[in-house]
């Protein structure tokens, strides 16, 4: 017990300090804070839900005092709450026939999905309230960025990256949070997995399923998507976000097909490093075509028609 609770001090302390350090030491330090849960994951998937909940208490409280109250409730909502609720999920054994039955990896993306779906409601509920509505208030934000960012912000050049940014930009931001909670996680587990102190076993990515039923609220947010002002804004926040589960199922069914591929983890590789680029030049077509993958995958079957196929192929040759 006393080694959990100094593993959980350090864990907590290790997590505000990733949390603050782009305040700190600037611009070189700027990705550090999208790692800050993985302290958190790590003692909560290898000691449980009460060390990363102490820990992420110990973390808001470090932040406090560093940064004020301001940060630490952005430490609470952005690192801690998803970390234990993370952990609760991947640790919960439902009792089925007196058998050890984790939660399966899709349901732990369907936790996070509702969560950023919730913080994201809440932003733009609240943003709406503000004077000239949402897209003014994020506009003259990202004036201010502008400033930083771009050699005369008043000009053309200025006006054009504003304005390609505005409607997105609150989308962007929630769905790269989901993801990089889910890196998070990957990540911890991976980390555990090899020093032989993980809990759970780790889930396998071509195994993964998501639940049919998401399909109703993916179809819902594209619809809300193409209305105006205020309603499509946030349909197209909650499009990007439901597309987060059949992302990684796309992702699934890659890695299945690509079992016959020559050269299979090189092209995977590919694979990753294309969809990544896509995604920070803000061309989303690769990451659209695998979303198309695993939405696919609820209505044809693609990776059970893969392996069928590999299985006559094999007989046949047999």
């Amino acid at each position: 017990m006393p080694r959990d609770l100094t593993l959980s001090l350090v864990a907590g302390l290790l997590s505000s300090l990733l949390f603050i350090s782009a305040g700190k030491l600037g611009f070189i330090a700027i990705a550090l804070p999208y790692f800050s849960m993985l302290p958190l994951m790590l003692v909560g998937l290898a000691k449980g839900l009460f060390c990363t909940t102490l820990a992420t208490a110990i973390a808001i409280f470090a932040v406090l005092i560093a940064d004020g109250f301001l940060f630490s409730i952005i430490h609470l909502l952005a690192i801690g709450i998803p970390s234990v609720v993370i952990t609760r999920q991947a640790l919960l054994l439902p009792n089925v026939d007196k058998k050890i039955k984790w939660h399966p990896q899709g349901r732990l993306l369907i936790g996070i999905v509702s969560l950023a779906c919730t913080y994201f409601i809440i932003a733009a509920t609240l943003l709406s309230m503000k004077d000239g509505g949402i897209i003014y208030f994020i506009e003259q934000f990202l004036w201010r960025g502008a400033e930083f960012m771009l050699d005369d912000p008043s000009g053309s050049e200025g006006e054009q990256f504003i304005q390609s940014l505005a409607y997105v930009f609150p989308t962007i931001l929630t769905t790269l949070w989901a993801i990089m909670v889910i890196v998070n996680s990957i990540l911890a587990q991976g980390i555990l997995v090899r020093i032989g102190e993980n809990i759970r076993p780790s889930p396998t990515l071509s195994e993964m399923t998501v639940p049919t039923r998401l399909v109703i609220p993916l179809g819902l947010s594209f619809g809300a998507a193409l209305m105006p002002n205020t309603i499509g804004f946030i349909g197209t926040g909650l499009a990007a976000i439901f597309c987060i589960p059949y992302f990684f199922l796309g992702l699934a069914v890659i890695h299945v097909v690509s079992r016959t591929w020559p050269l299979r983890g090189l092209l995977l590789g590919l694979v990753y490093v294309v969809v990544g680029l896509s995604w920070l030049s803000l061309e989303i077509w690769a990451a659209l075509f695998v979303v198309t993958l695993g939405v696919l995958e609820h209505w044809v079957g693609i990776r059970a028609r893969s392996l069928s196929l590999n299985n006559h192929s094999n007989n046949s040759l047999g």
